[in-house]
């Protein structure tokens, strides 16, 4: 057995988010954060598939991945102590997004992932409170990245 991919973002503060798959069977997503020395600060484990993380211009980790069953667009933000400020196991709505490829977020705190559905290019946006914002798509096998502009 091994871990899922992860994945890794730091904050403004120095410290550093590490995402990964926990290593048991049908384990969750496991959020650490680490000092800027690399000490771990604390552990927390949360019940969904995730393997991307970014930290918001608040200081706080946005997680992305899978729900827990199937497929689709998963997303969790936490506070800088690991608590569960929201969830949204299910923010693509019946697109079930696979092939995820990257997740950004903007100055609002919105969060974005790049994905695809084997058919199409998606991109996937939840709002900073937590609501499903919107899905769209174009033609396409999947989406490999996003990229994000400053106006």
């Amino acid at each position: 057995m091994s871990e899922t991919v992860g994945d890794a973002a730091g904050d403004s503060l120095g410290n550093t988010y590490v995402v990964h798959g926990e290593y048991v069977f049908n384990g969750g997503t496991v959020l650490k954060k680490l000092n800027s020395a690399g000490t771990q600060i604390w552990s927390h484990v949360y019940t969904f598939k995730g393997n991307r993380v970014e930290v918001g211009t608040d200081g706080q980790p946005v997680m992305s991945g899978y729900p827990m069953a199937g497929f689709g667009a998963a997303f969790i933000k936490t506070d800088s102590s690991g608590t569960a400020l929201w969830t949204n196991l299910d923010a693509d709505g019946p697109l079930a997004l696979l092939l995820h490829a990257q997740l950004l977020m903007d100055n609002a705190n919105n969060a974005y992932l790049a994905a695809g559905t084997l058919q199409e290019m998606a991109v996937c946006k939840v709002s900073a409170d937590g609501t499903s914002a919107w899905t769209i798509t174009t033609p396409g096998s999947y989406a490999n990245a996003i990229a994000l502009r400053n106006r």
